[in-house]
């Protein structure tokens, strides 16, 4: 894998600077992006529905493309990732 650059940033869906900065540090810690890199978990993934690592893999390939990306999918599933917290 090159060596990791910055990327392209994260689009703000309304309240989600601090997801989007959480995020987008999990996604150049080297070794995790490593991993995503490689796509080696969405090849075997057995999850029926939506998967938080499925879609970490996606997100880390869209921001390698150096453009501005929205992370719909990841928001819109925030329940599904943090199902002991109240949202409102």
């Amino acid at each position: 894998m090159q060596s990791l650059t910055a990327g392209g940033g994260l689009q703000n869906l309304g309240n989600t600077c601090f997801f989007n900065a959480t995020l987008q540090s999990l996604l150049h810690t080297p070794a995790l992006a490593r991993v995503l890199h490689s796509q080696h978990h969405s090849q075997g993934c057995q999850v029926q529905e939506w998967c938080v690592f499925c879609e970490m893999e996606n997100v880390f390939a869209k921001t390698r493309q150096n453009r501005c990306f929205a992370p719909n999918n990841m928001i819109a599933n925030l329940k599904k990732i943090f199902k002991k917290v109240d949202f409102g």
